[in-house]
C-alpha cells in the first residue's frame, strides 16, 4: 500500500507567489480530490516550457454544477484553473467574481472546485438577467489564453 505524499509548504508558497505575479486575486480555492470529470463543457491546456513540450496542466469547465476541473499532468508547483464571471445589467456586461481553483493533489490527479454562478436566465442580485463564465489553465510556465465566454444556462 502506498501513501500519497502531499505537497510541502514551500510548494504552496511558490504557488501563492506565482498567482500573485500572474495578477490574479489573492483568494484561491483549493480543489477537492476527484476522479475523472463527467461531461465537461470545454477544456484548455497550460503551456509547457517550450512550444513542443507536453502541457503540465489542464482546466475544464462543467456548466452543470458550476465546476472547474483541474488536472496535473506534471507541473512542479500546482495545476490551476482560473475563472471570471460577469453579469449583465444596465445594458452591458460587468465583472462580478473571479477566483482560481488550485489542484495540489499532485501529478496524475484531478481536482474539482464547485462554485455557485447565477444562471443566465434567472434574475441576479442587480435585478437583471445574464451570467457568463470563462476560464483558463495555468501551470508552472504560464497560462493558456482565456476560453470563450460560456452563458451559464445549467
Amino acid at each position: 500500500m502506498s501513501v500519497k505524499a502531499k505537497r510541502p509548504a514551500f510548494v504552496v508558497a511558490l504557488v501563492a507567489l506565482f498567482v500573485l505575479l500572474a495578477g490574479t486575486p489573492a483568494a484561491a480555492t483549493i480543489a477537492d480530490p476527484a476522479g475523472s470529470p463527467p461531461d465537461v463543457t470545454d477544456c484548455l491546456y497550460a503551456p509547457g516550457p517550450y512550444s513542443n513540450s507536453p502541457p503540465p496542466a489542464q482546466a475544464c469547465f462543467r456548466a452543470y454544477g458550476d465546476q472547474i476541473w483541474v488536472y496535473d499532468f506534471d507541473t512542479p508547483y500546482a495545476a490551476i484553473g482560473m475563472w471570471e464571471n460577469q453579469l449583465y445589467y444596465g445594458g452591458a456586461w460587468h465583472a462580478y467574481r473571479s477566483d482560481d481553483c488550485q489542484n495540489l493533489e499532485g501529478e496524475g490527479e484531478w481536482g474539482v472546485c464547485n462554485y455557485d454562478f447565477y444562471e443566465d436566465g434567472t434574475t441576479h442580485k442587480f435585478g437583471d438577467k445574464g451570467s457568463r463564465v470563462r476560464f483558463r489553465a495555468c501551470g508552472a510556465w504560464g497560462c493558456s489564453g482565456w476560453s470563450s465566454w460560456w452563458r451559464n444556462n445549467n
